[in-house]
């Protein structure tokens, strides 16, 4: 479909998504087409929302009921609270967060791909979001320079510190971090909810989360053993490796049972004190 529709006028483009949206209740206004043809920002009901697809079914309410079923399921965010989001994309999530922590709070964005960089910047800027703080790195077990390799199927599917797959066809150079350095040089003395997506870097977390896991209260980390079911690469199989981490350190740790593997793999741990 997209391959036919690139090539439609752009009136006519533009009345077609209209008619789609209309046809499920919503107010499409306008869309944006970036890296080719690969990633599109619709305007619908007055947000600007992100998406890979070319579609009628992508807005704010999708993404806020997508949030709460996944990175929010155990914690929902209240206003003032701090979020470091690792991972955050086009800022799929980070338009709804902005929203349940108000003025108050604040949110640090960290997403390596610089492509996909720029389109989380200029999101939150269509949205005029203020309390976003972004970063062009990548969390790792080291302060130094890492290669990010982004799948040529989808920007979700790249990651770093593993062998390039046959769908892996560009590499980034960009600057590693630990969070416990990251942390410290942000000022950041509490985190109401660490959100991880990472494709399976989140096994650099461990080593780094020992001298600030006392700053953190709640957690919500996808992993991707998913991902090792189908592709049987090690790299990929963190579940227990982060679940028996948080549970010896005092957290509480449990998972989702919807039978959705990419669903039930994420993670969330909390502290008693933290409920």
């Amino acid at each position: 479909m997209k391959r036919l529709f690139r090539y439609l006028p752009k009136f006519f483009q533009k009345k077609l998504l209209k008619l789609l949206y209309r046809r499920n209740g919503k107010r499409f206004q306008d869309f944006e087409v970036h890296g080719n043809w690969k990633f599109f920002i619709y305007n619908v009901n007055g947000h600007f929302v992100p998406s890979e697809s070319l579609g009628w079914f992508v807005d704010y309410d999708y993404y806020e009921q997508r949030l709460f079923s996944m990175s929010a399921f155990r914690y929902k965010p209240q206003e003032g609270d701090v979020i470091v989001d690792i991972g955050a994309g086009m800022g799929e999530e980070a338009i709804v967060f902005a929203d349940l922590v108000g003025a108050k709070g604040k949110i640090f964005s960290l997403e390596a791909n610089p492509v996909i960089f720029n389109i989380l910047n200029h999101v939150l800027g269509l949205n005029k979001i203020t309390n976003v703080y972004t970063f062009n790195k990548a969390i790792s077990d080291s302060d130094r320079s890492v290669t990010i390799h982004v799948s040529d199927t989808s920007y979700l599917g790249g990651t770093i510190g593993h062998e390039k797959s046959k769908a892996e066809v560009e590499n980034f150079e960009v600057e590693g971090v630990r969070l416990d350095t990251f942390l410290a040089n942000n000022r950041i003395e509490k985190v109401d909810l660490l959100k991880v997506n990472i494709e399976g870097a989140e096994r650099y977390l461990v080593n780094t989360l020992d001298h600030c896991l006392d700053k953190i209260k709640n957690i919500a980390i996808e992993c991707h053993d998913f991902r090792y079911a189908v592709e049987k690469n090690e790299f990929f199989k963190t579940k227990e490796l982060l679940s028996s981490y948080l549970r010896k350190n005092g957290f509480s740790v449990s998972s989702q049972h919807t039978g959705t593997p990419y669903i039930d793999d994420w993670i969330y741990a909390y502290r008693q004190s933290a409920k």
